[in-house]
């Protein structure tokens, strides 16, 4: 499970060792969830056979992305690929290699790093200059931002309003399993 919300509500101690079934859990894309755990297997230490294939594999990645970087760093690639006044969210450009260009001192000078891929791939990235941002732009941006923010708070709450409206109605009986 990827989703934090399910984790967290998965391994809470009412759903996990009381039993219990979760609250309602919105994943989002119109999707609920209640979580209700069967049965728990608790961690325990694999045997290296059944994960040595997995290990090798992570070894190598991560021995193919180190040689990958230093490479990338000694030598003067050909075919860049050059964009122009992006900015901090752009959706045409890696959120990696975005958020490792914005990391980057603001200097005279050109700045660069190299940074890996999730796939393993080397970047190397560039910054020949900095163009301060506008406050008109900015202020727009944030006002959408907070109308959004606030368009998202309402929705949450009404639907909470709701949920909370159909458990105050409901009529559950318990039964103990045989």
């Amino acid at each position: 499970m990827s989703n934090a919300k399910l984790v967290k509500a998965a391994f809470s101690e009412d759903v996990l060792q009381a039993g219990n079934n979760s609250d309602v859990i919105d994943i989002g894309k119109n999707s609920l969830v209640v979580l209700r755990v069967v049965k728990h297997e608790p961690a325990q230490q694999q045997k290296l056979a059944d994960v040595k294939d997995e290990i090798k594999a992570k070894l190598v990645h991560l021995e193919e992305t180190k040689l990958a970087k230093q490479t990338a760093q000694k030598t003067n690639p050909t075919n860049w690929t050059t964009k122009n006044k992006i900015g901090r969210f752009d959706k045409q450009v890696n959120q990696a290699i975005l958020t490792a260009a914005f990391d980057l001192p603001v200097q005279d000078t050109t700045a660069n790093t190299v940074i890996s891929l999730p796939n393993g791939d080397a970047v190397k990235i560039e910054v020949l200059k900095v163009h301060p941002g506008e406050i008109k732009q900015a202020k727009s941006v944030m006002m959408q931002g907070m109308e959004n923010s606030l368009a998202s708070g309402y929705g949450q709450a009404d639907y909470d309003f709701y949920v909370k409206g159909l458990r105050a109605e409901a009529k559950i009986k318990l039964e103990k399993p045989d």
